[in-house]
Parts: structure tokens; sequence; C-alpha cells
């Protein structure tokens, strides 16, 4: 049974001529007889919508028409009531209605869900820092490398962990915000709805480069995943890539041999190197915030979309490339 709750945020206030308004958002705010009072009142996530409109129907008209425009506004939530499979802390709640609107099903989903994060510098601690404070309680850092003074930021890594592992630094980060994220860091639950990967792979170059062959485990185990990368200028990110159903990384590099011939040649020599990490401050948490927001539209069920969105560093002039499935590359042929 789905019951209708206003939204924490919206207020039901008082106007001269006697009429209720609801919100004061200028696009979604309404105005109602005083006679919708009784509706109002009853929309806190104790009663269904039948229930509602037969207790309000004789006092007010049009109920149901009202209640259909409250929940297009955003102003009332109509949903499910919401029993999270693992135990969620009040700072884990109110992280979740700041993200997701209240609905109890997107909490349903956030709670059900790991993420790997393959890289732990400024980009992927970052990223690993916004998805705690966006709901998501199993996150599992990926990365052995010890932090260096290019790790340092004012949202992540300090001086006073340069020679510490990146892994366990940017988990002690993640309990600040979420308590039980070094235990699942030490100890993870691998008994989840879904799984999702992110690979935020360090600078190698002076453009914002991606090895073809970072994720071919990730494709062999069907694991939708995303990538990004920073480099002294410039970013690129990419949407949810679906194994079998969207291009990938590979699909991206075939596409470029098929322009330039050398390119064989060029990442190989590409691969394994480092560069020193010198992003803008602000350009790591840009290219998080995209990440997230990626993700966030494929938790709330849009199709994915494979493609790259580069973003040119200072003035964020973006350009996007689909990423079609190559011939050459094969990860959606069909099995035999």
């Amino acid at each position: 049974m789905t019951t209708l709750f206003l939204h924490p945020n919206v207020h039901v206030l008082a106007r001269d001529n006697g009429d209720i308004q609801v919100g004061i958002d200028p696009q979604f705010a309404i105005v109602l007889p005083v006679s919708a009072r009784e509706l109002l009142s009853m929309c806190n996530g104790q009663h269904s919508r039948a229930e509602i409109i037969a207790r309000c129907s004789k006092g007010a008209e049009n109920v149901e028409h009202i209640i259909n425009t409250l929940i297009a506004h955003h102003l009332v939530v109509e949903s499910m009531a919401f029993s999270p499979q693992y135990p969620m802390n009040d700072l884990q709640r109110m992280n979740h209605l700041r993200e997701v609107s209240c609905t109890p099903e997107a909490s349903q989903r956030r709670s059900t869900t790991h993420i790997s994060i393959y890289g732990a510098g400024r980009l992927g601690t970052s990223i690993a820092m916004l998805l705690t404070s966006s709901g998501f309680p199993h996150i599992r850092i990926h990365d052995e490398s010890l932090v260096t003074a290019h790790d340092v930021t004012a949202w992540g890594a300090s001086r006073i962990d340069i020679g510490q592992r990146r892994d366990r630094t940017c988990s002690l980060l993640m309990e600040r915000v979420n308590r039980g994220a070094v235990l699942r860091q030490m100890h993870p639950r691998t008994q989840v709805a879904t799984k999702l990967a992110i690979v935020a792979v360090d600078q190698g170059a002076d453009w914002p480069w991606f090895d073809p062959y970072l994720t071919d485990s990730l494709l062999a185990s069907s694991t939708a995943h995303l990538m990004a990368v920073t480099s002294h200028q410039s970013a690129r990110f990419t949407g949810v890539i679906e194994p079998g159903i969207t291009g990938c990384i590979r699909c991206d590099y075939h596409r470029t041999v098929d322009r330039d011939s050398s390119w064989p040649k060029i990442t190989e020599q590409l691969r394994n190197r480092a560069c020193a990490d010198l992003a803008p401050a602000s350009l790591p948490i840009y290219v998080a915030a995209q990440v997230v927001g990626e993700i966030h539209k494929w938790m709330s069920g849009e199709p994915s979309q494979a493609r790259a969105t580069l973003t040119r560093w200072p003035n964020l002039e973006r350009t996007s490339e689909s990423w079609d499935p190559h011939p050459a590359c094969g990860c959606t042929w069909q099995e035999i």
C-alpha cells in the first residue's frame, strides 16, 4: 500500500483572503481553499490515497485532482513504506532525504547497491565522499598505493596522511560521514541487489586518457561501471557502461585506431605511466559532481547512455562523444 506525505521542507501557509498556500516556489506552489486543510493534514505518511479521498470528498471539491496536482508539483510524495535491508542511522536517513526527494523506493535502491571505486587520488576520494553523503552505505575503495603530496586537498587526504595507504585513508574520511565505512572496507557485504564500479584513474598524460584494457575484468563479470580522469587543463567522464548493452572503453579505442593507425603503439607507450596531478583544485570536485549525477540518473531508471564527455578548464566548454559498440570490440557480440 502506498501512502501520501507532505514533503518535509514544504510549509502550509495562510493567505489574506483565507485561502491556504502550499510551498513558496514560484513555479510549483499552489493556492487551495481552506477546506483542503484536512486533506493536507492527512498527508502524514499514515493514509493512502483512497483513504484520503473517502475522508475528504465531502469537505473539499475535486479531492483527487488536488492530490494529483500536489504530487505533480513535488509538494506531496506518494510512496510505499520503506523497510531498509540494512540498519540505517539518523545521518544516513537525512542524506537520503537530501538526495532522493524523500522517496523510500530510491532509498531502498541505494541501501542495496554496492559501489567499488578503483583509484583514491583527489578525484576518486572526491567521488567517494559525495556518494557517502548521498545515501550510499556500501562503498569499497580499491587502491593500495600510498598517499603523496599530489593527493593532499582540502576535502580529502591531508599532509599528515602522506605515506599512508590511499584506500585506508579514504575509508577513514568516509567514516566521518557514514559510520561503518571502515568496517565495510575491511569486511564488505556482497549480498546486494546491484553492483556498480567507478574507475577514477590517475593522470597519465597531458590529456585525459583511458587505458583501453583497464576495465577488462569488469566487462568479463558484466559489472556496470563508469570512468573518470582529469588532466592539468581538462577532464573526461563517461555515463554508466552496461556490458553487453552499451559500448565500452575498448570501442572508443578501436574508433581512435580507425582514425590513427599508430594509436596502438602510442597506447602501449602510455600504459603504466604516471604524471603529476596538476589539475586545478576545483576540477576534481566538478568532475566528481558530474559522475555522481550520472549515477543518480542511472539509479532512477533512466536508460544508460554510453558516452564520454570532455570538459575544458576553466571555461567549462563541454563536448560529448557517443560510445556506440564497435564491430571490432566484441563487447556486445551475442554468445554462441
